[in-house]
């Protein structure tokens, strides 16, 4: 398979980060980073698959030791609350025009590196816009899409269908635990689902894999979904890159590496 841009996970980044405004806002605004590579000092410039070590990982000490089958995680293309700015959870918004051409790129993507699907088994989110992006990227491929509850985005409960602006109106007090602790904040949201909530899902679905996978997904569990395959404590999961219109690969001989067309 073609080799892609490449993350390369530094724990000594991950702190530089956190000390930074614009690690707040990187965080805040985590279902719309785009790519970005992180390369840890004293390696050379050139992008590599670098396999995160899965040692000393405190809460992910269940899953050192298990290697799960290679997986190709998707996130839907943009919707209309996406470009709108608002969190969507368990609710959902129909993909806009740019949306639906990112699903026909990444038809493009997957055929490039697996073909027809053949030995391949896709999944999906049962919510729409994920639904309807797995759709469009498999069609002619003859694969059909098993869907899954347990791939259904973060319920981001009383802060679902509003904006940053609204949340932070509203909730003034979070403002504080955002500064504070930003991965916390983001699994806090009144009503909503809690790190270790979506984690448990995450675990349930990759120990149910007994072969290579198409899954398509949405932006805050695709950042759990990774972290948890690739053994990532919280800081290591915020580092992922994100973004729509790309392809994660994780592959347990080469790590994490993203495609693009």
């Amino acid at each position: 398979m073609r080799c892609a841009h490449a993350v390369v996970v530094s724990s000594c980044w991950q702190m530089c980060f956190r000390a930074t405004a614009e690690r707040a806002d990187f965080l805040l605004n985590l279902n719309n980073i785009p790519f970005r590579q992180i390369a840890a000092p004293n390696l050379p410039s050139s992008p590599r698959v670098v396999r995160p070590s899965r040692s000393s990982l405190g809460s992910l000490s269940g899953l050192m030791t298990h290697i799960f089958p290679e997986i190709f995680v998707v996130r839907h293309g943009q919707t209309v609350w996406n470009a709108a700015g608002r969190h969507q959870g368990r609710l959902d918004s129909p993909l806009t025009a740019k949306g639906q051409r990112q699903a026909v790129a990444m038809a493009g993507m997957l055929r490039r590196e697996i073909g027809n699907l053949e030995g391949v088994t896709a999944f999906s989110s049962p919510q729409g816009r994920s639904l309807n992006t797995a759709r469009i990227a498999t069609a002619g491929m003859g694969a059909p899409i098993k869907q899954d509850a347990r791939l259904a985005e973060i319920a981001f409960g009383a802060w679902e269908g509003k904006t940053m602006r609204e949340i932070r109106a509203s909730w003034p007090e979070l403002a504080t635990l955002a500064e504070q602790d930003m991965v916390s904040w983001h699994f806090n949201a009144p009503e909503g689902e809690a790190l270790l909530d979506i984690e448990t899902r995450a675990d349930s679905f990759l120990s149910s894999l007994r072969e290579p996978a198409v899954i398509f997904i949405h932006g805050v569990l695709s950042r759990v979904l990774r972290a948890r395959w690739l053994g990532l404590d919280e800081g290591g999961m915020m580092d992922l890159p994100g973004g729509q219109g790309i392809i994660f690969h994780l592959h347990p001989d080469h790590g994490h590496r993203v495609i693009e067309k």
